[in-house]
């Protein structure tokens, strides 16, 4: 009976040896996904997206000003999609290095399992204070209009903008 005990505990043991074993590696989760890209809109927001990763059930987003991703500094958002538009303007200041990175996560709650992220990416974000004009008068500032014809300013949107006053001088341009 001892030896019957004997092969049991080495059995259990074995089989609880080998659970303990496995376990780090399904709790590291899935790999990061791949081809990221990040783009600023006009309004100031910044549009991130990824390709889906084999075996995530979800993301976690995470920008900074900081290429570290220092605690305090870090934007954290976990999501079930492939991108993600950002709220609220990350920088409204001048230009910007903006850092970004994702990972793949598994699980809810306190089962949450995240993988490493993937590199960080630069994306350079913020604003000119003066729109670029495109037409008329881009290239002479001092563009002539013949009236009758139809007139239409144009110009390079501003992030974070959300009105613009437009100066027309009327008359002899000397």
């Amino acid at each position: 009976m001892s030896l019957l005990r004997s092969v049991a505990a080495i059995s259990v043991a074995t089989l609880i040896g080998t659970t303990l074993v496995a376990l780090p590696a399904q709790a590291a989760g899935p790999d990061a996904p791949l081809g990221g890209e990040a783009s600023a809109n006009a309004d100031g927001t910044v549009h991130f997206s990824w390709n889906a990763a084999p075996g995530a059930s979800g993301y976690r987003l995470q920008w900074s000003e900081n290429p570290e991703f220092a605690t305090g500094t870090v934007k954290t958002v976990d999501t079930y999609a492939l991108d993600y538009i950002t709220t609220s303007l990350p920088v409204v200041g001048d230009e910007t290095d903006l850092y970004w990175r994702v990972a793949s996560t598994t699980g809810s709650g306190s089962a949450l399992t995240v993988s490493e992220p993937t590199e960080a990416s630069l994306l350079v974000v913020g604003h000119d204070v003066t729109p670029q004009p495109i037409g008329p008068g881009a290239e002479d500032v001092r563009g002539i209009v013949e009236y009758p014809d139809a007139t239409v300013f144009s110009w390079e949107p501003v992030p974070g903008a959300i009105r613009y006053q437009a100066r027309v001088h009327v008359g002899d341009p000397r």
